[in-house]
């Protein structure tokens, strides 16, 4: 009797696998600054196309220097302006009451004979003839002598007048190393034209 042989077992059928076709790599591309996603741009160029720090750190530089060179120019036009309202200040000229006008008409007369000075304390339509021929007459000694002559005032008193105020002083002139003086006694007449000035001169004794 012929013994069977087993059978053997049905093997699964095998599918042919896909060929696996390599994709080619596509190198990132550089967008326009601001455009792409984060980490692409030139160089330069940081996270999403936005600018680095060195530019940043121009601009902040230029926004400085502009405040420092405000500050500055404020700074010095408030110098420039404080200065010139101090020098008026120092060389307006003082005529605030008649003793005042007249004794800084002195100064400027007999003591620096600066006539422009002078001026300043005068009225419009001065007669001071006679300190003029007392200033030429100091002035001639001067030169006749060989010497100095230095003028000076005291006691200037103030007086009521019909058309403003009299101020009498006392002059004396003196050789610079003290040899020899005289004094004369002077009568002012001041008026008031936005401030006190001297309109006459007379002498007394």
């Amino acid at each position: 009797m012929e013994q069977s042989q087993p059978a053997e077992p049905d093997k699964p059928e095998q599918v042919p696998a896909e060929p696996v076709v390599p994709q080619p790599v596509v190198p990132p591309v550089a967008g326009p600054p601001g455009v792409g996603p984060p980490g692409v741009g030139p160089p330069g160029v940081g996270p999403g196309g936005s600018a680095a720090g060195p530019a940043k750190g121009r601009r902040s530089w230029k926004t400085v220097l502009l405040v420092v060179a405000s500050v500055m120019g404020v700074l010095c036009s408030g110098t420039v302006g404080y200065g010139l309202w101090r020098y008026n200040e120092e060389t307006k000229p003082d005529r605030s009451a008649p003793d005042v006008a007249v004794s800084n008409y002195l100064r400027a007369f007999l003591s620096e004979r600066d006539d422009n000075q002078a001026s300043l304390y005068v009225c419009g339509s001065p007669d001071l003839n006679s300190m003029s021929d007392f200033r030429d007459d100091i002035e001639n000694r001067e030169m006749k002598y060989s010497i100095a002559i230095r003028v000076s005032w005291s006691g200037l008193e103030v007086a009521d007048a019909q058309d403003g105020r009299q101020v009498q002083t006392t002059i004396r002139r003196s050789i610079s190393d003290g040899s020899e003086s005289d004094k004369s006694v002077w009568s002012f007449a001041v008026v008031d034209e936005g401030g006190w000035r001297v309109c006459s001169a007379r002498r007394l004794s």
